[in-house]
């Protein structure tokens, strides 16, 4: 018979290795101390941009983690004008709309969690989504048991796991709310964030869309502790990087009835959202570093096509070797231009001829090509 972690004796009490998780926690506050001193270096509005893309890959990816596929434009258009950004006004899309609602409510609204409140975070995944995909029940928890199926071919499927019977939801619930607004000890939203989000996975309360609430209460503890408005990374977006591996943890914790121990899940979970906080503070270093290439090269009068053809250099996107004909596809412009554009920035000394020769004349970045920028950026 297969069992499942919700039909051991001491669920839901989960156990785990704390020195384990302790160690791994000091870390991840090392990186998120790394993530708030690289984001305080940015403007305000340009902190209130990235915010705005980190809500906007938040958002999106949630949803592709479950194979739905939102249109980037109308959330972006949509966090923005949340967050004041001027944008050109789009049309709305209903269902986005309201899926950018529950992301709002979760980062932004630090009241405690109410059954009301999950269940309006339900009926948002789905309004203005045709019947036929919506669960047969919306808004509150379903009223039969749910299955979740394994294997791809047809007639072959076998079940994975089966959530709390749903006679069980409503008590089970009640138990996640509460411990959900117990007091916590300080510096351990990490785990709480795990601790939610697998319990709520397991309980498996709607018929569809746990995911989505998981990841959306994963977010609302995690922004707890975090005093302005600003949020710097995304966990969906990392874990939908991760996905095998987020399915995997998940798939194994909850099939174990044997055993109460969430140790891998919790090291797991620390050490995705690390991972995240460092890709947001790799790219907002690399939104400042634009910032002070652009300063130091505007100065210089070069135009908006030689600043992009340095700063792909400088930052290792521009790929292969750098040649006119390759700047020309690239910026979209003729040879001759290219030529042009390539010429003025060597008679700055911004670019040198390639000594490594080829078929093709090629160009690259002189070695003392920092000493230049710090100097064109000096007073």
């Amino acid at each position: 018979m297969i069992g499942y972690i919700w039909e051991h004796l001491r669920w839901p009490h989960f156990t785990y290795d704390r020195e384990a998780i302790m160690q791994i926690l000091v870390n991840t506050k090392y990186v998120q101390g790394a993530l708030d001193n690289a984001a305080n270096l940015l403007s305000h509005d340009a902190r209130v941009n990235f915010t705005s893309r980190m809500i906007t890959a938040e958002t999106m990816q949630s949803s592709e983690i479950e194979g739905e596929n939102l249109d980037v434009a109308s959330v972006w258009s949509s966090v923005s004008h949340r967050l004041g950004i001027p944008v050109s006004p789009l049309k709305k899309k209903e269902n986005e709309e309201h899926i950018v609602d529950i992301v709002f409510d979760a980062l932004h609204d630090k009241q405690p969690m109410t059954t009301d409140r999950i269940f309006s975070w339900h009926r948002n995944l789905f309004t203005g989504v045709p019947r036929k995909t919506q669960p047969s029940l919306v808004g509150t928890w379903r009223m039969s048991d749910v299955y979740i199926m394994s294997g791809r071919a047809i007639g072959k499927e076998r079940i994975g796991y089966e959530g709390v019977p749903h006679e069980r939801i409503e008590t089970e619930m009640a138990a996640l709310i509460d411990w959900l607004n117990s007091e916590q000890p300080t510096g351990e939203r990490i785990i709480q964030s795990a601790l939610a989000h697998l319990w709520f996975v397991c309980i498996h309360p709607f018929g569809d869309g746990n995911g989505r609430i998981a990841r959306a209460l994963s977010d609302y503890i995690l922004a707890l502790d975090h005093e302005d408005t600003g949020h710097y990374y995304s966990i969906s977006a990392q874990i939908n990087r991760e996905r095998s591996a987020y399915y995997e943890e998940l798939s194994r914790l909850s099939g174990q009835s044997s055993s109460i121990d969430v140790t891998s899940w919790l090291l797991w979970y620390a050490g995705m959202v690390e991972r995240a906080m460092k890709i947001a503070t790799d790219s907002i270093t690399t939104t400042i570093r634009i910032r002070q290439l652009v300063q130091a090269f505007d100065s210089q009068g070069l135009n908006s096509r030689q600043i992009s053809l340095l700063i792909k250099r400088a930052e290792g996107s521009f790929y292969g070797k750098l040649t006119t004909s390759k700047w020309a596809k690239i910026a979209k412009c003729s040879v001759d231009t290219a030529g042009r554009d390539i010429n003025f920035l060597m008679g700055k000394g911004l670019l040198v001829r390639s000594a490594s020769g080829g078929r093709s004349t090629s160009y690259e970045l002189p070695e003392n090509f920092e000493i230049m920028v710090a100097a064109m950026s000096s007073p």
